[in-house]
């Protein structure tokens, strides 16, 4: 837990629905999606919902965001398959990927607190049970603003472009530099 806000990791399939309930009602609000197109972009990442652990962002036993951390697996990752990453990028064998990273505007307004929470999950998860190195993310511009304001300094491994209703950046970075970052907030 971090001040306001605290998280959950999905374990019901109530939760799962919350979960999925939640990101696409903000990427509906915030125009990432369409109605007729959030229907292909569940399909999407349902593909990888064996490979997953999800988290729900909570603020006073409210969800309001939502992130997801995606394992190896036979079906690869999103960034690595959705984006041409430059050949300078070799993945490795113990990546994840962050994605569905989103929280409610009404909660956004409390500085990076709530990003930090789900951020701080996630490297847990990441770390105690994963052994992970490394994180790969596609983020729209305003999250690689911020995620680079909290000294996550993120790699860009290939050219940016419009996907899922805005324009994003494929990066990676190692996890030791996330470590790093939280450890400066003092968060771990």
């Amino acid at each position: 837990m971090v001040g306001l806000f605290a998280t959950k990791q999905v374990k019901t399939e109530q939760e799962s629905s919350i979960f999925t309930h939640l990101w696409s009602s903000i990427w509906l609000e915030q125009n990432y999606a369409t109605l007729e197109d959030l229907e292909e972009i569940k399909r999407h990442y349902a593909i990888y919902d064996g490979w997953s652990s999800d988290f729900l962002l909570l603020s006073d036993k409210k969800e309001v965001g939502t992130a997801r951390v995606i394992w190896e697996n036979s079906q690869g990752f999103p960034t690595l398959t959705d984006f041409r990453t430059t050949s300078l990028f070799s993945p490795k064998s113990d990546l994840c990927e962050v994605t569905l990273l989103t929280v409610h505007r009404d909660h956004r307004r409390q500085g990076s607190e709530a990003a930090l929470t789900l951020i701080v999950a996630m490297y847990q998860k990441a770390m105690k049970e994963k052994k992970i190195s490394g994180v790969l993310i596609a983020a729209d511009h305003r999250l690689w603003i911020l995620l680079r304001r909290l000294g996550l300094r993120f790699t860009q491994i290939g050219q940016s472009r419009m996907y899922e209703g805005s324009e994003t950046i494929p990066g990676h970075i190692l996890m030791q530099d996330v470590g790093s970052a939280l450890y400066r907030h003092g968060l771990i």
